[in-house]
């Protein structure tokens, strides 16, 4: 069946009430549409898709909406089309989609935040985004690891630096 569920995004206790709820064939993230609330929604609730289910988050033009500007009562801090992975649900995705590369450069350690082994693909559309996880198949016919093919400082950089944008969940 289908169900529409309405809860606080920013609040702990609602992502702890839906992954109850779940486990989920598909979630539609149109929520506050706060880029930072994507984000928080995203890393709670994707352990609770099911292999080969999707995530979706729509409206992704408040990412890039000029500071101060006002959605659902909430007013956008640290928002625009330059800044940082911590404060736009876009840049995170963009480093997820980099974490997908891990088994052709050989980087393990090539990790974003817990379960983005699981991610399949990214597609982008018009204002919104699909992430898609893998089934139980395509997560066993990963490709093999490919021989170290990068500046292992630089990698362990980039991963620190995505990591410590993550939301506390």
């Amino acid at each position: 069946g289908v169900g529409v569920l309405f809860g606080d995004q920013s609040k702990k206790k609602t992502m702890e009430d839906l992954i109850a709820r779940g486990p989920w064939d598909i979630i539609i993230d149109d929520g506050s549409h706060v880029p930072y609330h994507m984000v928080f929604s995203f890393f709670s609730l994707w352990k609770a898709v099911v292999p080969g289910g999707l995530y979706v988050i729509e409206d992704l033009e408040t990412n890039y909406w000029l500071p101060g500007r006002r959605v659902y009562g909430y007013k956008l801090k640290n928002t625009g089309i330059d800044t940082d992975a911590g404060h736009s649900a876009v840049k995170k995705v963009e480093q997820l989609t980099k974490a997908l590369m891990r088994f052709q450069l050989g980087a393990q350690g090539l990790t974003v935040m817990p379960g983005d082994g699981d991610i399949c693909s990214v597609e982008w559309g018009h204002n919104l985004v699909k992430i898609r996880k893998c089934t139980e198949e395509e997560a066993a016919a990963n490709p093999t690891w490919k021989t170290p093919i990068f500046d292992p400082q630089e990698m362990e950089a980039w991963i620190q630096e995505a990591q410590r944008t993550n939301p506390r969940v």
